[in-house]
C-alpha cells in the first residue's frame, strides 16, 4: 500500500512486508541468480508463507510458526531492532531456522538487532558493525565451514539463557576471533542466569595433514582468540549464579559438508576422518586482548589451553570458576604467551 492505496511501484529497501497467514505460497526474489540482493524494511511472514532469495532486512523480522525464510544473508540500517523467530525446526527438521550459507551483520555503528529464537547459517556468522544480542534462551549457531569474525566496530552481547556456538565442529580454523566486543549481559540488563559459549575441539593438523583442500587443519585452528584491542565482558546480577559458561560444543564434524570442505580433493572414504572422532572435546584459545575473568567459568579446557599475557587470580571475586571437565587443575590451564 501507498497512503492506503493499492501500490504503483515496486518494493524497495524503504518498504514493508507483510505475509498474512493461511499460507502455502511464496515470494520470490530472484529470477534464478543466485546473488541478486533486494532489501526490506520490516517484514513478517505469517503461517504457511515463504519469502525466498538472497536479501537483508533493515528493521524487524518476524517469522512466525509455520512461516519460512530461505537465503536472507544479512542484517543493515539504523535502530534498534528485533529479529523473531517462532518456529522451534525448520523444513529439514532441523533444530532452529536456516537463514543462509554465509550471513552478514552490517547494521550501523549505534544501531542493534535483537535475535529471539534459535538461528542458524550453514556455514558462518560475519558480525561487521553494530550490535548483536542474543536474547534471552536464544541460540545463534553457526557451520563449520568457515571462521567467524566479531570486526572492530561490532558487539555481540549473549543474554541469560542465550547461547553462541557451532553447530558442528570446525576443524580446519578458529572458532570465534574477537577484534571488538563479546559480552554475556548489558550494563542496564546484567545476567540473571548462565549464558554460555560452545567453542570447538581442534586436531591442529594432526590427524589429517595437508589433506582437505581449500581447509587445512593446524596449530594456529584454536577455539577462540581475543585479538589485541579486543575484549570480553560479563555483566551480572549475581557472579555465583549468573556467568558465562565457556566450554566445548562438543557437536561432532558435520560429515554430510565434507565434499564442500575438501574443496575438489575429496575425503570421502578418508580412513583418518574417523580418528577425528577419537580427539578429546577440549578447546583451548588465546587471549591478547582485555578480559574480565569475574562471572566467567571454564570447562572442557585443555592443559595449558588458554594462552594469556598475564595470568589472572584464581582466587576472590575477580577470577573465574572452574567446571569439571577440564583437562587439568586450574593452575594448568592457563600458559603465558611467548
Amino acid at each position: 500500500l501507498e497512503d492506503g492505496n493499492p501500490a504503483t511501484k515496486p518494493f524497495d529497501s524503504d518498504s514493508d512486508l507483510v505475509l498474512p497467514d493461511g499460507g502455502g505460497y511464496m515470494v520470490s526474489l530472484t529470477d534464478g541468480r543466485k546473488y541478486q540482493p533486494s532489501a526490506f524494511r520490516h517484514l513478517t511472514i505469517g503461517s504457511g508463507a515463504c519469502v525466498s532469495g538472497h536479501f537483508s532486512v533493515k528493521g524487524n523480522l518476524w517469522v512466525k510458526a509455520g512461516g519460512r525464510v530461505m537465503y536472507l544473508d544479512s542484517a543493515l540500517g539504523g535502530g534498534n531492532t528485533f529479529w523473531r523467530f517462532d518456529n522451534l525446526s525448520d523444513a529439514r527438521d532441523r533444530r532452529g531456522n536456516a537463514l543462509v550459507d554465509h550471513f552478514h551483520f552490517k547494521k550501523d555503528q549505534n544501531a542493534s538487532a535483537e535475535f529471539i529464537g534459535i538461528f542458524f547459517s550453514d556455514d558462518n556468522w560475519q558480525f561487521h558493525s553494530g550490535t548483536v544480542v542474543v536474547a534471552p534462551q536464544s541460540e545463534i549457531g553457526m557451520g563449520n565451514r568457515t571462521a567467524a569474525t566479531i570486526d572492530t566496530g561490532a558487539t555481540v552481547v549473549i543474554m541469560s539463557g542465550g547461547y553462541l556456538t557451532r553447530r558442528s565442529n570446525c576443524d580446519w580454523g578458529t572458532d570465534l576471533t574477537v577484534k571488538g566486543k563479546l559480552l554475556a549481559g548489558l550494563p542496564e540488563r546484567p545476567l540473571t542466569s548462565d549464558a554460555r559459549l560452545g567453542l570447538g575441539w581442534k586436531s591442529k593438523g594432526a590427524v589429517l595433514g595437508t589433506k582437505g583442500g581449500g581447509r587445512i587443519a593446524g596449530p594456529g585452528d584454536y577455539g577462540m582468540i581475543v585479538d589485541e584491542g579486543g575484549s570480553l565482558t560479563v555483566h551480572s546480577s549475581d557472579p555465583n549464579k549468573a556467568r558465562l559458561l565457556i566450554n566445548c560444543s562438543k557437536r561432532d564434524n558435520d560429515w554430510g559438508q565434507i565434499s564442500i570442505i575438501s574443496r575438489g580433493h575429496p575425503l570421502e572414504g578418508e580412513p583418518a576422518i574417523a580418528k577425528l572422532k577419537e580427539l578429546p572435546r577440549l578447546t583451548d584459545m588465546v587471549i591478547k586482548g582485555e578480559v574480565t575473568w569475574g562471572a566467567i567459568c571454564l570447562d572442557d579446557i585443555l592443559l595449558g589451553g588458554i594462552q594469556v599475557k598475564t595470568k589472572p587470580a584464581l582466587k576472590g571475586k575477580d577470577a573465574p570458576t572452574f567446571g569439571n571437565g577440564n583437562a587439568g587443575k586450574p593452575e594448568e590451564l592457563f600458559s603465558v604467551i611467548k
